[in-house]
């Protein structure tokens, strides 16, 4: 299993002045929660690299943990696999999946969740095995920051839908 660090910030709205490289709508659902596996869709994909529409992906992840640093395993799964696995999942979240280019070694990942009882937008930033998260300054979308909420169990997406009284099996 591999490891990922990243921190987690809540959003008054979506940053304005970025690069912005990439969007999808997304829906995920859980497997199981101790560990976290979930499985994930992202449709209507917007390349603006290259300024094209891409198909559809799917992805299974398994997270443990909690806090900057994480075990984290995903792996890509084919249209076939994700169909035969969707039965078992429960408790959808869907988002609107924003990517941002900040500088040569971040993107800022932004998700609108719409959805639920209290809707919300939240980002992270993922950080290469050298470097130090607690370091990094947010400083190109520090005006949308409402607060750092790294590490609190109540943000994490599948506390969130666990607990969302919205929530219902996913097909």
């Amino acid at each position: 299993m591999g490891q990922e660090k990243e921190r987690k910030w809540l959003l008054s709205g979506l940053p304005q002045g970025l690069t912005q490289i990439y969007q999808a709508d997304v829906i995920q659902g859980y497997i199981s929660f101790c560990p976290e596996v979930r499985v994930r869709k992202e449709m209507n994909r917007l390349n603006f690299r290259d300024n094209h529409a891409e198909p559809d992906i799917y992805f299974q992840t398994v997270k443990h943990g909690h806090g900057v640093l994480r075990d984290h395993y995903e792996i890509e799964l084919s249209e076939a696999q994700f169909e035969e696995i969707k039965g078992s999942v429960h408790y959808p979240v869907f988002k609107k999946y924003y990517r941002y280019y900040l500088d040569k070694h971040h993107k800022l990942e932004v998700n609108q969740v719409s959805q639920v009882k209290y809707p919300f937008i939240y980002s992270e930033v993922e950080f290469g095995h050298t470097e130090e998260p607690m370091d990094f300054n947010p400083y190109a979308f520090k005006n949308v920051i409402t607060r750092e909420v790294t590490g609190v169990k109540e943000f994490e997406m599948s506390y969130i839908a666990l607990n969302e009284s919205m929530c219902k099996k996913l097909w």
